[in-house]
């Protein structure tokens, strides 16, 4: 089976996230005890999600380009040695690339490296009909999780989450499903719309 691995650029540090990406050798820095392999090596083969790209700096971004131009990359504290490493990249973000790009907050270069195929998934509010199937996946696996039967859910309440603005998205709705399957309370797992 191929390696996935996935970090969130948000919320590893910049001054980390080149440690995390790339890896570091021992004595690179303060801290750098021993040879770190990063998520890069990691993947070997397999598959890297670079979660929430939007958010990544300037210098992030230039370090990512020339890893997916040349599929080369080398460790915080090497000198002129490159590694090899061959891997596919998934980029996800929430924020709209093409604004940031009028901004100038983000590489014009990295996003035709990156968007290959895109894919653009509306928020929940947008597709009710995902609400009851997706629903029914969270409470299974939160009961399983619980150790508690799954709750039925009426279908008054789910004419009223088809409704609902989901402000946090499909977090939301998981948070939401939790919490049903814990309380058994599904309208008191969340705030009613005004």
């Amino acid at each position: 089976m191929r390696p996935i691995r996935i970090i969130n650029c948000l919320s590893v540090p910049d001054s980390l996230l080149e440690s995390e990406l790339f890896g570091h050798v021992r004595g690179s820095f303060s801290g750098a005890v021993r040879d770190h392999r990063g998520v890069f090596e990691g993947a070997r083969g397999g598959t890297v999600v670079l979660d929430e790209i939007g958010e990544s700096s300037a210098r992030m971004q230039a370090l990512l380009l020339r890893f997916l131009q040349f599929g080369e990359l080398q460790r915080i504290g090497e000198s002129g040695w490159t590694r090899r490493v061959d891997v596919q990249i998934v980029a996800t973000t929430r924020r709209n690339l093409r604004d940031l790009i009028a901004e100038g907050e983000f590489r014009l270069d990295l996003y035709y490296r990156l968007n290959v195929i895109g894919i653009h998934v509306p928020p929940l509010r947008n597709r009710p009909e995902d609400i009851s199937e997706l629903l029914e996946h969270f409470t299974a696996r939160f009961s399983r999780q619980h150790g508690v039967p799954c709750p039925p859910i009426g279908a008054d309440a789910l004419a009223w989450l088809k409704a609902y603005s989901w402000p946090g998205n499909v977090r939301e709705l998981r948070n939401m499903a939790e919490r049903f399957v814990v309380r058994k309370e599904l309208l008191a797992a969340v705030e009613c719309p005004a």
